[in-house]
């Protein structure tokens, strides 16, 4: 997708960041009387938007695909662009003029350095990874095998390419997205190679996403009170705010044009994708790097609020307004409903037809109490008997196990006939079917052990 959408991706991640810049940067030095250096510093700040922020805000709600495509370009490159022209800016704060041709060749020279550097070292990490699948002494290439060494370097990957960038002084941020095309492009067609181990490394990164996004906001409220009780926070009482609504408006207004005239969509399309341009941990953590520069606390402290307003501005109204230009998706209540109501009779299915079959009497409470806990009908009254019954009773032979693992087999493949022969009377709830297609395959990963196990 990024290589058919080049020329759009240039488009909002140069074109349209300078127009943002020069906008905000002289409407807020002309309206506050801020230094020019500082204001274009507030301005390059607001440039990065985040698409897991902009998820969160269109939650529940069915963007349209133009759009959604859009941003999510966007916010893999702009994140470079807002780096690059911050360091611009407190080159000039720092120095009290600007070099534009030196400017530009650093430009140049970080990012098409640092999208080299992430093209060259991924490959090559794609190649080690490759050999280690298919490698018999590493193993990696069997189920058995947890791939705890493939999971590491995948884990470690982009951290040794942003230092290996930021080193050699080009940019880590571009060298690390574009690693993660080239990533992306690997994991579709190796998924199968070995599922555990894509399983547990898209698990790991969702995990850490949501931790770190997670932290971000929290040190983002704490940052926030502290500054607000700093006598010395701004030039005016209220002039932190009035510049975070001017990033937020210029950035709003700038978009929306600049994708309707500029970049030929339609109305609809360049409301939404001005709306869309959500701001949230990249923005605070660029506000964060101006701690090093040679700003007053005074400056420093009206950086951090005004950015603050631009971030609580750029979630607030759009949670707002897509409510009412956006369509709903199914509601959350209905599907949850309907997801509860089939799942209890794909199990009630399962359940008949394991009537129908010889079971060992040893056996059936086993499988009778994971029946009920595929629906949630289980007490701790049940599991403390389960637990006391599994702590005195001698486990199954390697024979009983062999025989409990075909059963359970059975009852999956029950579960999952019962969708299929339901699933085309059903087209308004895709998604209920594919979580408990998830469920069922989870399901049969922990419950099947292995013949030894015992």
């Amino acid at each position: 997708m990024v290589s058919t959408k080049f020329k759009s991706i240039v488009s909002m991640t140069v074109v349209m960041v300078l127009v943002i810049l020069l906008v905000a940067g002289f409407t807020i030095q002309s309206l506050f009387k801020i230094g020019l250096p500082l204001a274009f510093l507030l301005a390059a700040i607001s440039i990065p938007t985040d698409a897991t922020a902009t998820d969160a805000v269109t939650d529940g709600l069915i963007m349209p695909k133009r759009p959604n495509i859009l941003l999510k370009l966007e916010s893999l490159f702009n994140d470079a662009s807002g780096l690059i022209l911050l360091s611009m800016a407190t080159l000039w704060f720092q120095n009290g003029y600007i070099n534009y041709q030196q400017t530009l060749m650093d430009f140049l020279i970080s990012a098409f350095g640092g999208a080299t550097l992430g093209y060259v070292s991924s490959w090559l990490l794609m190649m080690l990874r490759q050999q280690m699948f298919t490698s018999k002494v590493n193993f990696l290439n069997n189920t058995y095998n947890n791939g705890t060494p493939m999971k590491v370097i995948f884990f470690a990957t982009p951290f040794l390419i942003y230092f290996i960038a930021e080193e050699i002084h080009v940019s880590g941020i571009i060298a690390v997205v574009v690693a993660g095309l080239v990533g992306n492009t690997e994991a579709q067609r190796s998924k199968l190679l070995n599922p555990m181990v894509y399983y547990d490394s898209v698990r790991l990164i969702e995990m850490i996403s949501e931790i770190l996004n997670g932290v971000v906001f929290v040190v983002l409220g704490i940052v926030l009170m502290r500054t607000y009780r700093d006598e010395q926070i701004t030039y005016g009482s209220w002039t932190w705010i009035y510049i975070g609504i001017v990033l937020y408006l210029s950035n709003l207004i700038v978009r929306f044009l600049y994708s309707k005239f500029v970049m030929r969509e339609k109305a609809h399309t360049a409301k939404l994708f001005a709306l869309g341009g959500v701001h949230g941990a990249v923005t605070f953590a660029l506000v964060m790097m101006l701690e090093h520069a040679t700003l007053s606390t005074r400056q420093f402290n009206l950086a951090i609020m005004s950015e603050s307003v631009l971030i609580i501005l750029s979630l607030l109204v759009p949670s707002i307004l897509f409510r009412f230009v956006l369509d709903k998706d199914v509601p959350d209540d209905e599907m949850i409903e309907e997801l509860t109501s089939m799942r209890v009779a794909m199990v009630e299915h399962a359940r008949q037809q394991l009537n129908e079959i010889y079971v060992p009497d040893r056996m059936k409470p086993i499988l009778e109490y994971d029946l009920n806990a595929q629906i949630g009908q289980t007490s701790t009254r049940d599991f403390i008997k389960q637990w006391q019954k599994a702590s005195r009773v001698v486990g199954l032979d390697q024979n009983q196990t062999i025989f409990l693992n075909e059963i359970y087999h059975y009852i999956f493949d029950q579960e999952r006939d019962y969708l299929a022969m339901i699933e085309h009377r059903e087209s308004k709830y895709h998604e209920v079917f594919n979580i408990l297609y998830k469920e069922i395959m989870m399901a049969e990963m922990v419950s099947l052990r292995d013949d030894n196990e015992e």
